[in-house]
């Protein structure tokens, strides 16, 4: 049985990036956000991702979905449960998605069917 975690994200103000910016990004960035707001309206984005801590897209997670946040856009973060075959296949994945070939596995029908499995656990 799988077992998805919310990771809970407290918002950020966009105008804390102020001396960062400049004034003219930091209104830029308004303007696409209320335009986001409105696109999104009633709406719930949701991150997925393999782990909370430890890596490079929770640390990216953490800082951009608060800021989100921030801007008025419910952004939520969920964790998915898998165990060590689901994420050396996903490993592997990923360092092909960025052109490295990992340890050279396979990614086939029965890798495809592990990545299946285990997302239809976390999808029930």
């Amino acid at each position: 049985m799988s077992r998805l975690q919310e990771v809970h994200i407290g918002a950020l103000p966009m105008d804390r990036l102020r001396s960062v910016i400049g004034e003219d990004r930091l209104w830029a960035w308004h303007a696409v956000a209320a335009a986001a707001r409105d696109a999104l309206a009633g709406r719930t984005v949701w991150n997925v991702s393999s782990t909370a801590v430890g890596g490079g897209v929770a640390e990216m997670l953490q800082v951009l979905l608060s800021y989100t946040r921030g801007a008025g856009i419910d952004a939520r973060w969920l964790v998915i449960d898998g165990d060590a075959e689901f994420f050396a296949v996903t490993k592997r994945l990923q360092n092909r998605l960025h052109g490295a070939p990992c340890d050279g596995g396979p990614l086939g029908v029965d890798e495809c069917a592990v990545l299946e499995r285990r997302w239809a656990a976390n999808a029930a």
